[in-house]
């Protein structure tokens, strides 16, 4: 079961470097990537240190679930503010 969703995590992370490249022109697809990829890596350790603190009090069962679904609906209100067809960037990157 680990192993699936470390395949599931890893291939998202991937589809979010071909959703950016995709999406954004060559002259800015460079300082796309970096907050896309700083960002995943920011959850990879973050979400391993607050499973283990959930674990350790004792409440992981219930509120580990919670947690990631919450992160999981943030991550979703968030790509509902992507650009919806490729060359469709924000003002400031023009």
């Amino acid at each position: 079961m680990v192993f699936f969703t470390g395949v599931f995590v890893f291939s998202a992370q991937v589809l979010v470097y071909a959703y950016v490249t995709h999406y954004y022109p060559a002259s800015v697809r460079g300082t796309a990537l970096g907050p896309a990829s700083g960002i995943g890596r920011i959850g990879s350790i973050v979400g391993p240190s607050i499973t283990g603190a959930l674990v350790t009090a004792g409440i992981g069962q219930p509120w580990g679930f919670c947690f990631f679904a919450a992160v999981a609906v943030l991550g979703f209100l968030a790509v509902l503010t992507l650009p919806r067809a490729a060359g469709s960037v924000p003002a400031a990157f023009e």
